[in-house]
């Protein structure tokens, strides 16, 4: 998975991943993880993912937004997996939230090709 990050005039920093990589909730919460700078003995999976982003946002406080590129192609071969994975992303925004003051925000972005309902 390629890494891109930047940082834009808001005060965030912006990194990017292919989510049409992701092909399990391990997949998934190992690397965006690695865009959370976790750890390197985190191995994945969701209880643990949440455990670490408490600690590492408590220890330093960001301003984060994650872009998931090609949400869409993970929609289109695995819906199951990127509403979980949505699911979970959305709780992590909330935990950031309920637990930080203002210098603590982590946002998710979903990017792709999207097309109507019915297409």
């Amino acid at each position: 998975m390629g890494r891109h990050t930047s940082c834009c005039g808001s005060g965030f920093e912006v990194r990017c991943i292919d989510a049409a990589e992701f092909h399990s909730g391990r997949d998934a919460s190992l690397a965006i993880g690695r865009e959370l700078d976790f750890p390197s003995y985190f191995r994945g999976g969701w209880d643990g993912f949440f455990d670490l982003l408490s600690a590492g946002f408590q220890e330093k406080p960001r301003r984060l937004v994650v872009g998931l590129l090609n949400s869409d192609v993970l929609a289109d071969r695995d819906l199951r997996l990127f509403v979980n994975t949505s699911w979970h992303l959305q709780n992590a925004t909330e935990t950031i939230e309920s637990g930080g003051g203002g210098d603590w925000q982590l946002e998710f972005l979903y990017w792709g090709a999207w097309r109507s309902v019915g297409d």
